[in-house]
Formats: structure tokens, sequence, C-alpha cells
């Protein structure tokens, strides 16, 4: 097994450091896999005093557990970046000024026009701690922030948090819904480039949704420093949602002459450069009304290719498996699940053996990795245009086929994870999602798998252990 700090400095360089471009980020990941090795005979010779070749069955499981404890502690902040260390890490790098000993100062005028002057503790210091430190500091601030650039001619705030729902936020070690973060991206006046961020790095989602409008008009707004306002936003929400009621009634509804299938780069290319004024994004709204439904054509295309080359991949498997229907959903969710404990069910055909139930009482894994997984039920859904292809779909199905196609070679874990790392995130990129990102705990052990190798067997046999491996009870 691997060496713990090993996955703590994967976190640390990821992180997506200000002071080091992506491709140092991505060297230096490279360079720690490579040392796995050598580190993994260390760790295991200094913790058991024994030798590679005597580990037993209670070791391995017992070195599992150890990495499922990583992956799963949220208490940590070494492992994550939480939700309210990156609001205030933010904070103090758009509107603070960091001084010699390592505190920041904000200078922030209020609605009187006096200069209000607020000293916190560096957030990244190691004792720091998000549940109990400079919460009031940072509710002043936030208010003061939200009062500055979301106030109305009548001096109305909009959107209104208590102060008891802002320290909640700034306590969060965890992240929030997707809607909710629009709505503090508005409170504390985040631009399009620091929205994107948070969406893709700490919500682990893809950036703005170029098939959703009330998205669209975040981007726009966002993008506007003059239009950077939630009220505003909200106005143009719902002046789009009266033309197209006036369009429905009088039937003057146009339709986009870009084909479904390239719409979403269309789009992005549109958001970023050609919508500029409010005419020009209602025109693009209303030109575009039918495309503003459904799910990324794109992502479901790459997923459709991802999961047919599965099931070829799979043949021989769910042959020796006993499947029948080697062609179905359900065949390829047995075999990418095979780590998930069965149980004996009841039913109307007779008695069968079935997945467990998947909650945060039966799996260690649960939040984050094993929520949601793409089990028979989803893949159809998301096969038949019912649900939205995520990213843990496109990062899943993957991992799977690179680990399937370098069964019999001999690469080192450095070429496996770099070629991985390169192949994976071209899609996602394509699919207009965030690329793999060690602070989201599925791609953090998906990353961490590449120092075996045979890394999706090691992935299985984590996920395996979480359920309580061999002694798992229902």
């Amino acid at each position: 097994m691997a060496d713990e700090k090993f996955y703590r400095e994967i976190d640390v360089y990821t992180a997506g450091r200000e002071t080091e471009n992506a491709e140092q980020v991505d060297e230096k990941i490279c360079e720690l896999i490579e040392m796995l090795d050598a580190r993994v005979d260390e760790r295991v010779r200094e913790k058991y005093n024994l030798d590679i070749d005597e580990i037993d069955e209670e070791t391995e499981s017992q070195l599992r557990r150890e990495i499922i404890e990583y992956i799963s502690d949220c208490r940590d902040d070494e492992n994550t970046m939480s939700m309210g260390k990156a609001i205030r890490r933010y904070l103090c790098n758009t509107f603070a000024k960091q001084n010699a000993d390592g505190t920041y100062t904000f200078e922030i005028d209020n609605k009187n026009r006096e200069t209000i002057r607020i000293t916190v503790s560096d957030y990244a210091a190691a004792d720091y701690d998000v549940t109990k430190d400079d919460l009031d500091e940072y509710t002043k601030i936030w208010k003061l922030i939200c009062e500055k650039f979301n106030s109305d001619e009548k001096g109305n705030v909009e959107p209104v948090y208590s102060t008891s729902e802002i320290k909640r936020i700034f306590k969060l070690r965890k992240s929030c819904k997707r809607e909710t973060m629009f709505r503090i991206g508005f409170a504390l006046h985040m631009n399009n480039e620091k929205m994107s961020e948070f969406l893709t790095n700490t919500l682990a989602e893809q950036s703005y949704n170029s098939r959703n409008a009330n998205e669209i008009i975040y981007h726009f707004c966002q993008k506007n420093p003059e239009l950077n306002n939630y009220t505003i936003a909200l106005k143009l929400i719902a002046e789009y949602e009266r033309m197209c009621n006036e369009a429905e009634i009088n039937g003057t509804a146009e339709s986009s002459h870009v084909p479904k299938e390239l719409y979403t780069g269309y789009a992005t290319k549109n958001m970023a450069e050609q919508v500029k004024t409010t005419q020009q994004l209602f025109n693009f709204l209303m030109k575009n009304r039918k495309q503003l439904c459904g799910y990324s054509v794109t992502a479901h295309e790459n997923f459709m290719h991802l999961y047919e080359e599965a099931l070829e991949l799979s043949q021989d498997d769910m042959v020796a498996m006993g499947i029948r229907d080697t062609k179905s959903p359900e065949a390829l969710a047995k075999v990418l699940f095979d780590c998930i404990p069965r149980v004996e069910r009841k039913t109307s055909g007779g008695e069968v053996f079935d997945f467990c139930k998947i909650n945060d009482k039966t799996c260690l894994l649960y939040e984050g990795i094993m929520q949601s997984p793409l089990l028979s039920d989803r893949m159809r859904k998301i096969i038949d245009n019912k649900a939205p292809v995520e990213k843990k779909d496109i990062v899943l199905l993957s991992f799977y086929n690179y680990c399937r196609n370098i069964e019999n070679n001999s690469a080192n874990p450095k070429f496996n994870f770099e070629t991985f790392r390169e192949e994976t995130n071209a899609i996602l990129n394509e699919c207009g999602m965030s690329g793999l990102y060690a602070l989201n705990k599925f791609d953090n052990l998906v990353m961490l798998a590449f120092w075996a190798y045979q890394p999706f067997e090691f992935f299985g046999d984590i996920i395996y252990e979480s359920f309580g491996g061999d002694d798992f009870e229902e």
C-alpha cells in the first residue's frame, strides 16, 4: 500500500495554487507517483517489521482501511479544501492585503462611506479551524461586501442572509447545492472566472451550464461588473420568462440554426465573446430557446462511446460470471461493481443475489464516491436521456476502460497515471466538466489507485473494504 504522505502531497500540489501553473502541477504529481514503489516497501517494513513478500491478508486489509479513513476524513483540512476555507481564500485574495505576520486586513466602505478596517488570521495556517476562527469578522466582511455590491436604489439588499446562515456557510467543510453556490457568488461579488472556479473545483461540477437559461444569465451578469448584482440577475430571468410566455402565445419563437450536437461549443463561445449587451443576451436566449432543455448532447455522446467500449472489454468477464445478456447495463454494472457485497433477496421470480443497500450506514465511502453509483438503473436513464451524465460517470468508465487496456503492459505507474489523466481530462473538457481534481474524493481515489500496476483492482479492493470487507453485514 502507498504512503499516506503521498496522498496529502497530491492534495497540496493539485489544490490550484496561483503560484504554480498547470504543467508544473502535473509534473509534480508524476514525480510523486514515480516514488511510490520505493515508499511502499519502506512504509510496510517500518510499520509492520516484515518483508514485502510476507504481507498477509489481515495486514493488507488494515492498510486499505487506513486509506478509507484518509479519504473519508472531512475533519482534517489537509485532506480537503473545505467550502469555508475556499470562501475565506477568495475573500482574502480579492479584497484584502496580507500583512508581514500572515494576517489579512480588509478595508471596506460601508453604506455611510465610512472605511471599516477588519483583520483576520491566516486561513492557511496549520492550526486554523474553520468552525471557530474569525467567524464574527468574516460575517461582518460578508455583510459589508454584499451591501456594497447588491443594494438597490432603495437600499434593499439581495440575496439576504442572516448572521447564523453566514456563519454556517463559513463553517462548511463540505460543498453546497449548485444554486446556493450562485447565490453566495453574487453575495460576495464573484466575477464569472471566480464563480467558475468554485463550480469546478469546490463543487467538482461543470462550469456554467450553457443549456440552462438562468445560468447563462448569471454568467452574463457576473462577466459584466456593472451588472454583477443578484437583483439585476433575477429581473433578467423574469424578463426572459415573460418573453418566452409571450412567444408561446403569439407563436413567434425563433429556432436555432445550430445543430443540437454542436450547440455546447457554439454557446460557450458566444457566452464568452459575443453576448455583450442585454439585447444580445435576450436575442441569444430566444434564438436558442429550444436548445435550453434536456441534457448535454456532448456529454451523452462521450458517455455512450465509453459505455460501448466498456461492454466490449467486459465480454469475457461476463461470460465467466455466467451473465447471459452481455450487452445490457445490468451486465456492465455487475462487472464494474463486482466489489459491492451481494445479499440474497426474495423476488416474485424467486431468490436472487443482488447488490446490498448502498448508503452512509453500509459504506464508509458513501459520500462523494458511492453516492448515486453508476448501476443499471442510472445507466438506462442516461442512455435514454432521462438523467444527466455526471463527471463521476465519465471518470469511472474512462478509468475502467484504461485499466482494462493496460492489463498486459509493463508501464510504470507514472506513465500510466500521466496518460490516463491526459486522456480523461480531454474527455471531461469536451463535456464542459472540470479535470481530475485531488480535492474531489472520487477523483482522489482514482488517482491514488495508479500507484498499483492493477489500478482498477486496487480501486475495487478499497470499495469492498469500505463496506466492511469479509465482515460485511447489511
